[in-house]
């Protein structure tokens, strides 16, 4: 009988900057770090002393029709990090390092539609560590100053959950700061870039006894920015209630989050997962 492998893969937009250049190519961006030799797609982290205790490698980046699969390796401690030493070949399959020495992590990136895919349950290195590492790489082949942020895929339905209640008293958004064109945020990206902010956030309540307006300002433009295909929203909370109720209601954008279920014969990581993956996300397109 063979066994399931079943997973869940969260996703997530991605938002790539470049000083001075509004547009940035996602498909150039992964065929660059593609180019680059494995042992040179190495970041080394020292400690207090100046000794490497920490060595992250993208070891394997493979192509499928639109998604690409990258795998990480990460090795702690400063006497494997010796031994393993990536800069010269070596791999942890050639000098088979422990499990709890040597973690591995994977994520699908697709340029064309710009998305990241993740198994959080799946994975020993956090999204946000891989995607750092991705970003140093990266920025080795560009002669300009390149940030990578991401923000999750927030399902249109949660502003439309937001809207059927009778009074919205409060809405807190965080808004992602490169590639955003929403008009309402334009003044908030105007003080992020030199504040050096990644995120921006903005409150907008309500006056006492009223509700925020349900079709115009913030909450229409709000629900048309995550129906664009790259919202930069990173989170949204929303103070709602009924008429007649005692009290009001919290919602959270973190319920409705875009998902895939991956379900598969496939015990590892590589190309047969990729093709999984791959399948399973052109589906939900």
């Amino acid at each position: 009988m063979t066994n399931k492998w079943t997973f869940v893969l969260a996703e997530y937009v991605i938002h790539g900057h470049l000083e001075e250049e509004e547009d940035f190519n996602y498909l150039a961006m992964m065929e660059k770090i593609s180019t680059v030799p494995a042992q040179s797609r190495v970041i080394d982290q020292k400690d207090s002393q100046g000794r490497v205790n920490r060595s992250v490698m993208i070891e394997n980046i493979t192509r499928g029709e639109n998604v690409w699969l990258m795998e990480y390796v990460q090795v702690d401690g400063v006497d494997n990090v010796e031994v393993w030493n990536p800069r010269v070949g070596y791999t942890t399959e050639s000098i088979d390092l422990p499990g709890q020495v040597a973690k591995r992590g994977w994520l699908l990136i697709d340029p064309r539609k710009r998305r990241i895919y993740h198994s959080r349950s799946k994975n020993k290195i956090p999204l946000s560590e891989m995607m750092n590492y991705l970003e140093e790489v990266a920025r080795g082949q560009y002669k300009q100053g390149l940030t990578i942020d991401y923000t999750p895929a927030i399902d249109e339905s949660f502003m439309q959950s937001i809207l059927a209640y009778d009074i919205i008293r409060k809405v807190n958004i965080t808004i992602s700061e490169p590639n955003y064109d929403w008009a309402d945020a334009n003044d908030l990206k105007a003080q992020a870039q030199p504040s050096d902010a990644s995120r921006v956030g903005v409150e907008y309540e309500a006056a006492p006894g009223g509700t925020l307006n349900h079709t115009a300002g913030v909450l229409p433009s709000l629900e048309e920015e995550l129906n664009k295909e790259t919202p930069s929203v990173s989170g949204i909370k929303a103070e709602v209630r009924n008429e007649g109720d005692s009290g009001t209601t919290t919602l959270n954008d973190r319920n409705s989050r875009k998902k895939r279920i991956v379900s598969t014969s496939v015990s590892g990581i590589g190309v047969d997962l990729l093709r999984v993956a791959e399948k399973i996300i052109k589906k939900g397109e």
